[in-house]
């Protein structure tokens, strides 16, 4: 079976994403969500241009501040259905969806 950790890290995302079709046929995606799988997703940005990159690391830099979203902020996300616990590595799963809009 094909998935994304079956191809070099150095494959983008949303590339490694494209190339799993069956797979996201399988588990029933929408042809509109194979679409843009494949082909992207059109944004259209406030002020006519793409905002300035952000690489800001989003997790906690100190340990302390790592124990503390992980035994506060983690169950309260998970609760709120935004965050899913996981058996293994990565620990939680973002729930995120494109949703149609138009």
């Amino acid at each position: 079976m094909v998935t994304v950790h079956s191809f070099p890290a150095s494959t983008p995302l949303h590339r490694r994403l494209g190339l799993c079709g069956k797979q996201w046929r399988a588990i029933g995606a929408s042809s509109h969500v194979l679409c843009w799988l494949q082909h992207g997703v059109p944004v259209e940005w406030l002020g006519g241009r793409a905002p300035v990159p952000f690489h800001k690391n989003p997790l906690p830099s100190t340990n302390a501040q790592k124990q503390w979203w992980l035994c506060t902020e983690a169950p309260r996300l998970s609760k709120l259905g935004v965050l899913t616990k996981l058996a293994s590595r990565p620990a939680y799963c973002s729930n995120a969806f494109c949703v149609p809009k138009g």
